[in-house]
């Protein structure tokens, strides 16, 4: 039976010869994505201290450092080396990386999360869908179910290098889809801890309805304001700092309660580097994303080996780093099972797994 994600949705959106290649011919680029590394470290600390939360435990910064650093970071370490093969493999990059998702996770705990007003009632839900009359089965992982002021919210952790408007979430395919998911009769959920049937009965709610949250952060978190020369505090308006980042600033240095300093603080946009941007989906938009997925899932059915799907638009080969392999393919009308391609570039992740390639 066919496994899809929302992932693999949107790549087969994206372009139908891209997902073909990394879903079913199952290649990966050899080159390390630092926007990758960057995000999945931010999350794991999100997650952990969303976890505290959920226990009911004090968020310790440094618990969440801690766990990143020994939990986390070596098994990206060790995933990289494995996709490195021939290639070296750039630990001065991939630290960078590592270290910016750490800044990223600092600036949400230390900074953000104490001013969320969030109930925390799950954290990294994994759930199961099986569509038996079309023949596949729906898996996917919520990041979180929250409550604010009593509604309740299915939420997704996002890091971006630039801020989406308000209207992306609208157009976003995952979060609707998983709410439409998690409100099925169907639907396994497969986690340690029971889910309350409380929770259940809020995400059945169908006159109070749950809503989605991006809570969406910034690749470049902010850091404290530059001091000149002279001692005092810039007021650059371009510089990396917040409100609460400048007011710290001004504490420190005995400045809290000077009009200028504090007519600044108020034109700085905090908004630039975290905001959570909620939206409340109707039932027609439930169905419409549910009915999308049912439509690619299918078409999905058909591909293997020698059915290859159609390309996406071009506009999109600029960006896919399966741009070398699609031309390939595309001139020889096949896929080999090794590309050898600027220092192979791209390797089959089942072969690779089970230590074929050497």
């Amino acid at each position: 039976m066919l496994s899809v994600s929302a992932s693999s949705i949107q790549s087969y959106l994206t372009c139908p010869t891209q997902w073909y290649l990394g879903y079913i011919r199952k290649l990966r680029p050899r080159s390390f994505s630092k926007s990758m590394i960057r995000g999945e470290v931010a999350h794991a600390m999100i997650e952990e201290a969303m976890q505290a939360m959920y226990n009911m435990a004090p968020v310790r910064l440094q618990v969440c450092i801690e766990f990143v650093m020994t939990s986390v970071v070596p098994e990206i370490i060790a995933r990289e080396k494995q996709a490195a093969l021939f290639g070296e493999l750039d630990l001065q990059a991939i630290n960078a990386a590592i270290y910016a998702g750490v800044d990223i996770g600092i600036y949400f705990i230390d900074d953000v999360l104490p001013k969320l007003r969030w109930d925390v009632l799950a954290v990294e839900v994994p759930f199961k869908h099986r569509n038996k009359k079309s023949g596949y089965t729906i898996k996917g992982r919520v990041d979180a179910l929250v409550k604010v002021d009593q509604m309740l919210y299915v939420v997704d952790h996002k890091v971006y290098g630039h801020m989406p408007d308000d209207d992306s979430l609208f157009l976003d395919l995952q979060l609707p889809f998983y709410l439409a998911m998690l409100r099925s009769d169907t639907t396994e959920f497969h986690t340690e801890d029971e889910i309350p049937s409380s929770l259940i009965e809020m995400l059945d709610d169908n006159e109070n309805r749950p809503a989605i949250m991006q809570n969406i952060l910034s690749s470049t978190p902010p850091v404290a304001p530059r001091v000149l020369k002279s001692g005092a505090l810039s007021k650059d308006k371009s510089q990396r700092t917040t409100q609460g980042l400048y007011m710290q600033a001004m504490r420190d240095r005995g400045l809290d309660n000077d009009p200028s300093y504090l007519e600044f603080v108020a034109t700085l946009n905090d908004s630039r580097y975290n905001k959570q941007i909620t939206y409340a989906p109707t039932e027609n938009h439930l169905e419409w994303s549910t009915a999308l997925v049912d439509i690619c899932a299918q078409e999905m059915l058909v591909c293997d080996h020698y059915n290859i799907p159609r390309p996406g638009h071009p506009m999109t080969c600029n960006m896919c780093s399966f741009k070398p392999i699609c031309k390939t393919m595309r001139e020889q009308g096949q896929t080999p099972d090794v590309v050898t391609y600027d220092k192979l570039l791209y390797c089959e992740k089942e072969k690779h797994h089970r230590g074929e390639i050497a």
